[in-house]
Order: C-alpha cells, then structure tokens, then sequence
C-alpha cells in the first residue's frame, strides 16, 4: 500500500478490494460535489470584500536573493545563521536537513547526500510539501459534529490553506464570523439607539462588520436616528485609540474602503447616511495636524462628497472642510476633559475620562447653555457645538443618555437631530 492508498476485504462477499475500486465506490456514495460547494474558502471572502494586503516589510533586493538561493527566512534563521556565526551544524528540526557540505568546515561523508531524510521518513504531519499526497496544511473551521455521519451539513464550513494567517486574513475571518463577543454588548448597543438623535457606526476599522452595520443601521431607521459612517485607523486591537505607524497612502485606501463598504451596504436600507465622524485617534489626530486632515478630506471626498462632516470646533479638519465648502457639525464630549487650545485630553492620563454622572450633567449644561467648558488647568474656553457625544461602547452609556436629556430638558433645551 502507497501514500494516500486504501485496501479493504468484504468477508460476506469475500471479495478484496483494491484502492482505486474502494475509492471509486466511497466517492459515488454521496452527491460530495454540491456538498462542497456548502465548504466557504477564505481565499474567495479575500477577493470578494477587496481586503487591502499589509504592506512588504521585508527588504525587496534580500528577499530575491534569498528566492534565487531557494532560501526560506526559516532556513536561514534556523540553519545559516548558527552554522555562520559559531560554525556548528543547525539542529533547528527533527531531521537530518543540516547545510550542505561546502558550507562548513566538518566533513560529510558522500553516502549522506543519498540517505533519505528522517523526516521524510517517520514523520510526513510536519513536512506537508514534501508529501502533499498524504497530508496537507488545510485547516477547517465550522462545527463538524459526528464525524462518522455522512451530512452535507458537516461541509458547511470555512476552509483555510492553512492554520497560520496574516493580520489582514485573521482580521477577514473574524468580520465573516461576526463581530459581536457577548450578547450583552450587542443589546447595549442597541438600545443605546432608542436614546439618541445620531448614531456613528463602526464600520471595520477599530470594529464593526457586516452584520453588525446592517443591524445598526436597521435600528436607526427603526427609531429615527440619522446615522453614519465611523472610519478609524486600521487598529482592532487597540480599538482605533492608540497612535499607529502607517504610510499615508495605505491609510488613505483603508479609509476609502471603510467608508466605501459602510455605503454599500446603506444602499441596501431605507434610508442614506447623512454624516461621517473620525474615530479615536484619528479623529484626535485631525484636531492638530492639517496634513492628515487634508488627507481624510480627500478620501472623504472620494466615496462620500455629500456628507456632513462631524468635528471639533477650532481644529484643523474642521477649518478646511468649511473652507472647502462641507458642511460641518461641531460637537463637544460630555464625558472627556480638554486641554487649554481645547484638544481632548489623551486617554493615557487617568482623569482625562470623566465617570462621574454629576460631572457628565455639569459639562453638558456648560456646553449647551454658557458654550464653554472646563480644562484639565481649571481654566475655561469657548466652545461650539451642535451635538453632544455619547461614547457607545461605556456600559453606562444608557443611563447617561438618558440623564442628560433629562437635565437639559429640565433646563428648557429641546433634543433634536442636527440639521443638514
């Protein structure tokens, strides 16, 4: 019996069956080709959503070289890099794959370039390119239940070349598996809708996926909230809040394609978004830097040209998109602290968060009816504002929308949508 064969004795029809019979008559048992159309390849999710590709971060002229050699940067990790710097032979695996001969100082008998090696021999589950008869790399994803049943539900899958992924792909795989971790956050999220006049939707960035913006954005029209794309710098892990090193045109292609996705699937509902909003620290990035801004500005330009653009006043972004003739929503935070040229406190200091529900009201009346607020100095400055921000992702947010309509409507303040 070869690699990948099969031998089988039927004892009631004393018969022998060879491989290529067995085969032939397990393969016709079940209609297998339009079960594994069930099976999803996470090749095909990549092309389909257009996922950009992270860029080379590997030295183009070193890594031709070492392709022209047939050198793998395990190979060189593993085998040259020891054998150059202390002259010994590598013992980087459980085979005899140690450099050739010319390459070191210590002789190698003639008989051991012909000797099959050991890895080949006893353990093909770690050497899937030299036997790809027997064993693959590919990995399967899905709940595969009993595995003796013969189901076509047991295809309904999703099928990877191979367990190890790059960022962009784990990133693809968990948007096509679904956002959401916990109920819980799900339901306050929505909730948080029926207490709102605007909602900024995550749409990939930090977070978000397609389910969770078709949701959003069907709970909206529901309640009559305007809604909006919320684009981010590509950063889940750290939710769009800490500073990350990007070439400007990868950033400017991520936000397009933030914006581009979140528009297409708006065309589906029955209502169009009517504002975008920057996330985290992009949006506190804009605040200062005019290059960056102008940046945004262009890829807004590019997807969503008739959009309102939601800001802080006195920022860069805000002072070009009104030069160039965008309509712009100044907002204020009622749960953040402000510097003294009335950019938001950095979240790595401790009390730039204001938790306090009285602190929260305090601010909110500041900004609505004095148009100043105070800054982490005890000074005060003036402020502009249309809308007030409710951060959704604050357990308390729910409670906190609802207290702070409740004062300022004590106070004698209407809440209604902004006004395009």
């Amino acid at each position: 019996v070869g690699p990948g064969e099969l031998i089988a004795i039927n004892y009631k029809e004393k018969k022998f069956y060879q491989s290529d019979e067995l085969k032939k008559q397990l393969s016709e048992r079940q209609d297998y080709s339009n079960w594994n159309e069930k099976t999803t390849q996470l090749d095909a999710i990549l092309a389909d959503k257009k996922i950009l590709k992270p860029e080379e971060s590997i030295d183009k002229i070193f890594y031709q070289i070492a392709k022209s050699f047939n050198l793998s940067l395990e190979t060189l990790d593993l085998i040259l890099d020891p054998m150059v710097k202390t002259g010994q032979e590598a013992i980087g695996s459980m085979g005899d794959d140690t450099p050739l001969s010319v390459l070191t100082e210590r002789y190698r008998g003639l008989h051991s370039f012909f000797k099959q090696n050991f890895s080949q021999v006893t353990n093909p589950p770690i050497d899937s390119l030299r036997e790809q008869v027997v064993m693959s790399l590919k990995t399967r994803l899905g709940n595969l239940g009993n595995i003796v049943e013969e189901d076509s539900e047991q295809c309904n899958l999703v099928l990877l070349e191979s367990p190890v992924l790059l960022d962009n792909e784990i990133e693809t795989l968990k948007e096509h598996l679904g956002e959401y971790t916990t109920e819980d956050k799900f339901q306050n999220e929505i909730s948080l809708i029926q207490h709102i006049t605007s909602a900024s939707i995550a749409c990939g960035g930090h977070a978000g996926d397609q389910t969770s913006m078709n949701t959003m954005i069907d709970h909206c029209i529901q309640n009559n909230v305007l809604f909006g794309p919320h684009p981010s710098y590509p950063d889940k892990k750290g939710f769009g809040r800490r500073n990350l090193t990007i070439s400007r045109k990868s950033l400017m292609q991520s936000i397009e394609h933030q914006i581009s996705e979140f528009m297409d699937i708006s065309k589906g509902h029955d209502a169009e978004p009517t504002h975008i909003k920057l996330h985290g620290q992009l949006y506190n990035d804009c605040f200062s830097d005019r290059d960056l801004s102008e940046l945004c500005l262009r890829a807004l330009d590019a997807v969503c040209p008739n959009l309102a653009l939601i800001c802080q006043s006195n920022s860069q972004i805000s002072h070009i998109a009104k030069r160039s003739g965008l309509n712009v929503i100044h907002e204020a935070f009622i749960d953040r602290k402000y510097q003294a040229n009335g950019a938001l406190m950095s979240r790595i200091n401790a009390d730039a968060v204001i938790s306090s529900g009285e602190d929260q009201a305090r601010q909110a009346l500041s900004i609505v009816f004095k148009g100043e607020v105070m800054t982490q100095n005890s000074k005060h400055i003036l402020i502009e504002a249309d809308t007030l921000c409710i951060h959704g992702d604050n357990p308390d947010s729910i409670s906190m929308a609802i207290q702070t309509k409740k004062i300022l409507e004590e106070n004698g303040c209407q809440i209604i949508g902004y006004e395009l």
